[in-house]
């Protein structure tokens, strides 16, 4: 499959980035935290700042996690924040993936394909390193489960989804099975 690749990279200065990681890092945890009331005591809705309707009734409600306890109360390991640019240059979240967040395939690939084309503006640039994501990925996956050496899949509904390539990327990266539900 094509990967679509930006030929001109984005670049974020350090400091900069250190506002927006700060920024992202904040953002997860208040929504591990809304995960964490809904399935828990639900206070947000107790109160009325969100209807119930609109969580309990949701499709991606899933009220088997109703009062599951979760390592950490960390619902989402992987979170896509997806950020955009206005034209003052002001970043701003255009929206969060929990459930299925998806790219970080295409960002290690087009790493690749930007350090072997550009090999000099990458050396000079100091890039921060991210080739090692799908391993601390793994890493952070056995950290929370809640055995000892833990079976750790990759779970795809096939190839016919969109995703399919990243599911197969990050199997392969991580060097852990890809699975169908069936």
């Amino acid at each position: 499959r094509t990967i679509p690749y930006d030929l001109i990279p984005r670049m974020i200065a350090k400091k900069e980035w250190a506002v927006l990681s700060a920024g992202c890092l904040q953002r997860v945890k208040a929504l591990n935290a809304f995960l964490h009331d809904i399935y828990g005591a639900q206070d947000i809705l107790n109160a009325g700042l969100i209807p119930k309707n609109h969580i309990l009734s949701h499709s991606s409600f899933q009220p088997w996690m109703l009062n599951f306890e979760v390592k950490g109360h960390i619902y989402a390991h992987i979170s896509g924040v997806d950020l955009i640019r206005d034209h003052h240059g002001d970043f701003f979240v255009l929206e969060d993936n929990l459930r299925t967040p998806s790219g970080v395939s295409y960002m290690l690939e087009s790493r690749k394909i930007s350090e072997k084309m550009m090999p000099e503006l990458c050396q000079k640039s100091n890039l921060m390193g991210i080739e090692q994501y799908p391993q601390l990925l793994k890493e952070i996956l056995i950290e929370n489960a809640y055995v000892d050496n833990p079976f750790i899949v990759v779970l795809t509904p096939g190839r016919y989804n969109s995703a399919f390539y990243e599911h197969c990327f990050l199997a392969r990266e991580m060097d852990v099975p890809l699975v169908t539900g069936s």
